[in-house]
């Protein structure tokens, strides 16, 4: 886990600035701590990183970020896991979903940045409509989320959004669409000035056909609806104020899908948290690898 930057390579004392030693300290469920040779001062190995938040074993820890990011369904995880409740589990899935998060915002670019892309832009409905909800309250029902994909490089965001009205959608476009672009959409009304404010926009009329004969379509964006709405009915229902971090999730998953996603993840988890940003330059592994 040093080796990897998930954990310190080096700790210096915060009031003597000298090197700390490692050592033994069984009550801990590290088994190990740091401890300042002058001052006697003790720190936890996990200072600093993703892990110091949680008491469980840091193996057991590292076996939770493997099975989420490999999709290992939670009834399969707590038969494997044995001790760890259900809430737990919920806690650093949390946690996970919001290194998926930080990567998303860290990502600076916009989608139609090459020439040839073409980028969809389309939006759906998310959330399960109760059984025996009335008819006139079934389509208040769910959350709005619009989605813009880059067909060349698969690159994709998404939003939950209040509605489909011109003035919240069009700042999601500007902010995430190179000007210029070329974009394919239905023929939402919505949609009716993107040529105004500077896209080459072209528009298929699914009422009659989801093919246009010039070739548009929003095939790639509604596959991808797809795979965000499996996401959600793997799980129980989510709250409004976590849906965010969820479709973060599947934005991160489906921007590095040609990636190894478990190693991309853990990098992703040093980068982050970045423990050894203190240390001196030349700074070297001084302890036992974990």
């Amino acid at each position: 886990m040093r080796s990897n930057g998930l954990l310190k390579k080096a700790k210096y004392c915060d009031n003597c600035k000298i090197l700390c030693f490692q050592v033994r300290q069984s009550e801990k469920v590290d088994q190990c701590v740091f401890r300042c040779s002058k001052g006697r001062t003790k720190y936890s190995i996990r200072q600093d990183s993703f892990f110091s938040c949680s008491h469980l074993p840091l193996k057991t820890i590292l076996t939770v970020m493997y099975l989420f990011m490999m999709k290992v369904p939670m009834k399969t995880m707590m038969k494997m896991l044995l001790g760890i409740s259900s809430k737990t589990m919920v806690d650093w899935f949390n946690l996970c979903r919001d290194i998926c998060s930080w990567r998303i915002l860290e990502d600076i670019y916009k989608l139609g940045e090459d020439e040839d892309d073409i980028v969809e832009i389309h939006e759906s409905k998310f959330g399960r409509k109760r059984k025996y909800a009335k008819e006139s309250t079934r389509n208040q029902e769910g959350t709005w989320v619009f989605g813009m994909i880059g067909r060349k490089r698969q690159r994709v965001f998404i939003f939950a959004v209040e509605d489909r009205k011109r003035e919240t959608l069009q700042p999601y476009m500007q902010a995430h669409i190179k000007s210029g672009a070329t974009v394919h959409s239905d023929e939402l009304s919505t949609y009716f000035n993107l040529k105004d404010i500077g896209y080459n926009h072209k528009t298929v009329n699914h009422s009659e056909e989801f093919v246009s004969a010039e070739g548009i379509h929003t095939y790639t964006i509604e596959g991808f609806w797809g795979n965000g709405k499996h996401h959600f009915k793997q799980i129980r229902e989510v709250n409004r104020n976590l849906l965010g971090p969820h479709l973060d999730e599947i934005m991160y998953r489906g921007n590095y899908k040609n990636t190894d996603i478990v190693r991309k993840f853990f990098h992703d988890v040093t980068a982050k948290f970045n423990v050894n940003h203190d240390l001196p330059k030349d700074a070297t592994n001084q302890y036992k690898s974990i």
